[in-house]
């Protein structure tokens, strides 16, 4: 039975296949910019060719099949014919100046079967204004009029010959009059419509160039910040059993995975910076360059006191630490040292937490609920170093990219205790199908809906 939350997610599909299907029939799948004078010219021409080959089609059917009149309806299905070919230059072969004088000349011909059908009474209330907009759309002002002109000059001496019976002559001036006004008014609105699209199009141009310039920038950027990043391949040479998802929102992530390799052991980490995009961009650099730097010194060995250099060099390198600094940004971040020699793993976390998973048992290090970086970060917090024996358990690491994505039936934030459930039912892959599996079921849960952050996420086991 259907939901009430999936009836969105029906709509949703529903509104993109109907945009399929209109560019299907209407727009020949012709990739056109909307902003364009062409798109207009090419959907009115798109339906004008459907509405009259559907009409003709339709007579010829009823005609043929049901009032018994065989001849009409071969002539009408004859008609159809010449329509069908048209709309095929222009959806096959993209002819459309061919289909749209094409076009026109349907709806001249209406006009004209109106005119002698049914008088023109109902010439001059419709299509006196529907055949000048209709051409000058189709086939621009100069051209437009000259269909025009041909048109009047075809069905003007039809109406001054019957001027006795159908007008007088004060009603023959008046429609003489509207005529001429609505098409000089039709002539007007086509050109100033036609210049505010070339105008449009034209600034859409520009703006697209901008943002493909930008584009580009932000996309060179990110090679930047993968290369600023550590090998994937480096960190599994070091820790067999292991592995790094690394999913930025907006090309460029805010985000970081941390690793390094001294004489004492290997430092593991993940950090998280304020936003995402270009603007966390820059955070990650920052962030990574104290890392880079700190892994050396002799604090390596302790990832309590890391995070303290971190946090002060953050507030210092923005200028933080004054009342007036324009910025106000910080990182969370996790980092595992690994002793190797000692087989002691020892973790400290600015509000990321380490977990661990050992024979069908979750079990969560936690950090400490202060960030560092920011105004209100401590200068002077000292962050808690936990030491864990090392026996055979996976170890865990990730920013909050993933605990708040937002998906599911029910739309809700896939949480932290959806999250470590899920790892536990996968602790019988390797590491590298691991990955796969928590890539999988973020994009399974995700959905529809829009990332809403990055997703970074280290595993790894600390034995060899």
């Amino acid at each position: 039975m259907l939901s009430l939350n999936e009836i969105p997610v029906i709509i949703k599909r529903v509104e993109v296949m109907k945009e399929e299907q209109f560019k299907n029939i209407f727009l020949s799948n012709m990739d056109i910019d909307k902003n364009s004078y062409d798109y207009q010219k090419i959907l009115m021409t798109n339906i004008i060719l459907y509405i009259a080959g559907s009409v003709f089609f339709l007579f010829f059917i009823v005609n043929t099949f049901i009032n018994q009149k065989v001849f009409l309806g071969v002539v009408e299905g004859v008609f159809t014919i010449p329509i069908i070919y048209i709309w095929y230059q222009l959806r096959a072969n993209h002819n459309v100046d061919f289909a749209s004088t094409f076009a026109v000349l349907t709806v001249v011909f209406a006009a004209l079967a109106t005119v002698f059908v049914s008088k023109a009474e109902s010439f001059s209330i419709l299509w006196s204004f529907t055949l000048p907009f209709a051409t000058f759309t189709l086939k621009g002002n100069r051209d437009g009029m000259k269909f025009l002109l041909l048109f009047y000059g075809i069905l003007f001496p039809y109406i001054f010959m019957n001027v006795g019976e159908l007008f007088s002559w004060i009603e023959f001036m008046r429609f003489s009059a509207v005529t001429i006004v609505v098409i000089l008014i039709a002539y007007f609105f086509a050109k100033i419509v036609h210049d505010a699209y070339n105008l449009l199009h034209k600034s859409h141009q520009e703006l697209s160039h901008s943002n493909y310039k930008i584009q580009s920038s932000i996309y060179y950027a990110t090679n930047i910040q993968k290369s600023f990043l550590p090998p994937c391949d480096v960190i599994h040479q070091n820790l067999y059993n292991s592995f790094v998802i690394w999913q930025p929102k907006d090309i460029v992530s805010g985000d970081l995975y941390l690793y390094g390799k001294n004489d004492k052991g290997i430092l593991i980490g993940v950090a998280d910076c304020t936003g995402h995009g270009v603007s966390g961009g820059f955070m990650t650099m920052l962030v990574g360059s104290s890392f880079k730097r700190l892994r050396h010194k002799s604090m390596c060995d302790n990832p309590a006191l890391i995070l303290q250099e971190i946090n002060k060099e953050v507030r210092a390198q923005l200028n933080q630490n004054r009342k007036s600094a324009l910025s106000d940004d910080g990182l969370d971040m996790g980092l595992c040292f690994i002793n190797e020699e000692k087989n002691v793993l020892t973790f400290a976390g600015a509000k990321i937490d380490l977990v661990s998973i050992q024979n069908g048992e979750v079990t969560t290090i936690k950090g400490d609920k202060q960030s560092l970086g920011y105004k209100r970060s401590r200068v002077d917090y000292e962050y808690t170093n936990h030491s864990v024996k090392i026996d055979q358990q996976s170890f865990y690491l990730y920013s909050d990219g993933i605990i708040d994505q937002i998906g599911g039936e029910r739309r809700f934030l896939y949480g932290n205790k959806r999250f470590k459930k899920f790892l536990l039912t996968i602790q019988d892959q390797s590491f590298d199908e691991q990955k796969i599996s928590i890539h999988q079921e973020l994009v399974d849960y995700q959905g529809d809906e829009e990332r809403r952050d990055d997703v970074t996420i280290v595993g790894f086991k600390a034995n060899k």
